[in-house]
């Protein structure tokens, strides 16, 4: 006799199945049906798993007995793959949303290089606080190099510097009236013992390029992609 079945099957998104089995007149009958299958669904595979687990506890009987290792793999590779894709080795970060036509070349030369990243609009004059928030989740996390763009006064290296040990690499973004050389100017500019490796004008790709080999050093999958990208490079002249 099953003990508790009903209260299993009353769990959000979960069914119970026994073959060969069926409830007449308010009782469970079956005609030898030996397997009893419980699913669940979930947020994520591991969701649902714990919910199919939490099933089979509440269900008891004489001589039952169920695995514990059913879909354990799949649950760790989700977990590993969650983790892949949760902690980014490189965070582009730049002033203003009109700065994301020059810094998509950032994100899309690590995209290259296979480098996991993070993109945000974050102000350093408007949203001081949520950018220092930012950056100490960030170190937090693993990221490992901070690519920041921002055109006029453009203070956000320097700022994200200041919160950070973590490398830094500032982008000057051309902008009306100067051309980006304020923005030039503003980033190389900053004091002894707070440094910004700075870019070109707007030169977001060579600020990936740079991360890559800052991340070479370490990483030995980048240093392959740096080196076949530099292989590459040199057949095109």
């Amino acid at each position: 006799m099953l003990f508790r079945s009903r209260e299993a099957a009353a769990l959000d998104n979960v069914n119970i199945f026994q073959a060969a089995t069926k409830i007449v007149d308010g009782k469970l009958l079956t005609n030898g049906g030996r397997v009893l299958s419980v699913s669940a669904l979930g947020s994520s595979f591991s969701a649902a798993r714990t919910s199919a687990y939490a099933a089979v506890e509440l269900i008891k009987f004489k001589g039952a007995h169920f695995r514990r290792d059913i879909a354990a793999r799949a649950e760790k590779a989700e977990r590993v793959w969650e983790d892949f894709v949760a902690e980014p080795l490189a965070v582009v970060i730049m002033g203003s949303s009109s700065d994301a036509e020059i810094m998509s070349g950032a994100d899309l030369m690590l995209k290259e290089f296979d480098i996991s990243v993070d993109k945000q609009v974050i102000s350093a004059h408007r949203n001081a606080r949520k950018l220092a928030d930012y950056i100490a989740k960030a170190e937090a996390d693993g990221v490992e190099v901070i690519i920041a763009g921002a055109g006029m006064s453009a203070h956000l290296p320097g700022a994200i510097a200041a919160l950070t040990t973590l490398p830094v690499i500032g982008v000057p973004i051309a902008g009306a009236g100067l051309g980006g050389l304020d923005a030039l100017l503003s980033m190389v500019q900053m004091p002894s013992g707070v440094p910004v490796a700075v870019m070109a004008i707007n030169g977001a790709k060579n600020a990936a390029i740079l991360a890559a080999e800052i991340l070479a050093l370490k990483h030995s999958s980048v240093k392959k992609a740096l080196f076949e990208y530099r292989t590459k490079l040199a057949g095109e002249c």
